[in-house]
């Protein structure tokens, strides 16, 4: 059973010091100077555990420890406060929470599907539809619980451990089997922007199918006939084989020369010396040989030395 929350808020000098929402508590909400309380009164006069808020169906209870207050237990069917020490303490009724399935009576003819509902205590896990004559297959680890469908509008409640399985008969409408898409879904931000999102990607992943082939494709050679020189070792064999042709024919169709094997006779060998030097000149020829031997020559520094000297006796009898 689904109880009213509470919302608890502590004051002191008509300022929030502490605020608490209490839904669901399987032990006492405590009050007090304890430090494990849930609101703790800043007070050493003030017991450890003053007041307690505790749960009985459908009410809640405030329970006050102090033996000095009138009613020692008060329901809170309403919104209400109580001072402790100077402190005020102020507790909001929630609203009565609603039922999540409200009973049908329907007649048999208008049963169109089969409901489950999924509980753990008194929250819902799950819960979907299938067609009105199907079981309900549920996985509990080690093996599977199968469940035939029910025969009524009514709940019928299986539980496995802390789980509580519901089922019953009921009509599902149409427009609840197979909702229509609005367009208006598009104008919804959520909507809107993932579009925009899966648009962006699209156009990236057709980028991408555009470039990736041209950056893959290998670049051409070119038309270098030096380069392919270098790949080539036939073209390299072919020039070398033309360049040894032409060569070849060139030596052929070029005039062979005469040599005149016939001896000289002497007499004439010294008329062409004598001639020769007559045409060059005595007095060059003369200089040329000075000074080739002046380069080959000794350099005696003569001065203040002897012929009998020891050091200059040698280079002096060569000359």
């Amino acid at each position: 059973m689904l109880r009213r929350p509470l919302l608890i808020q502590q004051e002191v000098g008509g300022k929030i010091v502490k605020t608490k929402l209490v839904k669901q508590s399987k032990k006492p909400f405590v009050i007090g100077s304890s430090r494990k309380a849930d609101i703790r009164l800043l007070n050493e006069d003030v017991v450890g555990v003053h007041s307690a808020l505790e749960y009985r169906h459908p009410h809640w209870y405030v329970i006050h420890m102090d033996p000095t207050v009138e009613k020692p237990e008060v329901k809170i069917d309403k919104d209400s406060e109580f001072k402790i020490a100077g402190q005020t303490i102020k507790i909001f009724l929630g609203a009565e929470p609603k039922k999540t399935y409200n009973d049908h009576n329907v007649e048999a003819k208008q049963f169109n599907a089969h409901h489950i509902m999924v509980c753990a205590g008194n929250e819902v896990l799950s819960t979907q539809y299938l067609p009105m004559t199907q079981p309900y297959a549920l996985n509990v680890g080690s093996e599977i619980k199968v469940l035939p469908a029910p025969t009524s509008g009514a709940w019928v409640e299986t539980k496995f451990d802390r789980f509580t399985i519901k089922q019953r008969l009921t009509f599902k409408p149409l427009a609840l089997q197979a909702p229509p898409v609005s367009l208006n879904l598009a104008l919804e931000p959520e909507t809107r922007n993932g579009l925009i999102v899966a648009i962006g990607l699209a156009m990236l992943l057709l980028l991408g199918a555009t470039i990736l082939p041209m950056l893959n494709k290998e670049e051409e050679k070119e038309d270098n006939q030096f380069v392919q020189m270098i790949f080539d070792q036939k073209m390299v064999k072919k020039l070398q084989q033309e360049a040894r042709q032409a060569q070849s024919s060139q030596f052929a169709e070029a005039p062979k020369q005469k040599i005149d094997t016939t001896p000289v006779p002497k007499q004439q060998v010294a008329q062409k010396v004598v001639k020769d030097i007559k045409k060059i000149g005595i007095s060059n020829l003369v200089a040329k040989i000075s000074k080739r031997a002046s380069m080959n020559a000794l350099q005696i520094n003569a001065v203040g030395k002897t012929a009998d000297d020891l050091n200059t006796g040698a280079a002096m009898a060569r000359i």
